[in-house]
């Protein structure tokens, strides 16, 4: 019973317990709400919006907001360092937010997603200038230990990242030389390897990728010229081959993208008219089945 009474043990891991529960007729998030319930409002989950540093962050480019099982994840900097907070939609209240301690908290991050309570990050070393590196690192949620995982020339800047229940994927990109790839990378993360993946039809970076039901999705990004992608292709893992679906528009970069009933949600992002950057206010809906 030390889910209910042991606080600060459950809130910490109380996500990889509810992976690993799979009971006909019970969804995850009513068994977290009657835990919760049975516990009491008691919880080490911080409830003050001080925490919440998004009007905080000194880079926009270094902000990410992610999402796990049961909510989100925010990645950006509190008081010039990087941090990583967790908001619990259950409870609806913030966790306190926890420093990546490491040698990068002066660099960019590239990219990042989450998988299995750790978060992994695309962030560019440099520490040494004549040999600038890509790094692809990992901050585990739980242990709060960051880890450099791999340095490789498979890793370029600005390529789209997502994770499915085991690997992670690595979209296009630009190389060194300033040319863009459609090469698609796959990690996994159990034993610290590459693999390369047919590669997508469009050459792009700062695209948005996806995984979702044995699908990777790829949406827009640039060329290189700069110029806005319209792009946007889905990748059977099953077949390993790639299919091009409706073209988004209008072309944008920087948007949010979810799945929900087999329907992708592309919302937000920037979009040119008449040679004026703007936000886009509109939310794209796509059903793989019938847009190919």
């Amino acid at each position: 019973m030390w889910i209910l009474h042991d606080i600060n043990t459950r809130d910490m891991y109380i996500y990889n317990l509810m992976e690993l529960i799979d009971i006909t007729g019970l969804t995850k998030e009513s068994l977290l709400k009657y835990i919760y319930k049975k516990a009491g409002n008691h919880s080490a989950i911080i409830k003050d919006i001080e925490y919440c540093y998004y009007n905080q962050i000194e880079n926009k480019n270094h902000k990410l907001l992610l999402q796990d099982l049961f909510g989100l994840i925010c990645v950006g900097k509190l008081d010039g360092e990087l941090h990583v907070q967790r908001y619990n939609s259950i409870l609806k209240q913030w966790y306190q937010p926890r420093k990546i301690i490491d040698r990068y908290l002066s660099s960019a991050i590239q990219n990042g997603t989450i998988l299995n309570n750790i978060f992994y990050y695309l962030v560019i070393d440099n520490s040494c200038p004549k040999n600038v590196q890509l790094n692809l690192a990992s901050f585990n949620l739980l242990t709060e230990q960051n880890t450099v995982l791999r340095s490789s020339e498979q890793l370029l800047r600005c390529s789209a990242m997502c994770a499915s229940q085991k690997f992670l994927y690595l979209c296009g990109g630009q190389r060194k030389d300033g040319s863009v790839s459609n090469q698609v990378v796959r990690f996994n993360p159990r034993k610290n390897s590459f693999k390369m993946l047919t590669q997508m039809p469009t050459k792009r970076y700062n695209a948005t990728a996806i995984f979702d039901e044995g699908y990777l999705y790829v949406i827009g990004g640039r060329n290189k010229s700069a110029e806005l992608v319209d792009a946007v292709e889905m990748y059977d893992a099953g077949t390993k081959k790639w299919s091009k679906l409706a073209p988004l528009n209008p072309p944008r970069v920087g948007f949010g993208v979810s799945v929900l009933d087999n329907n992708l949600y592309i919302a937000g992002g920037l979009k040119y008219s008449k040679g004026q950057r703007k936000y886009c206010r509109s939310v794209k809906v796509y059903n793989p089945l019938s847009e190919r």
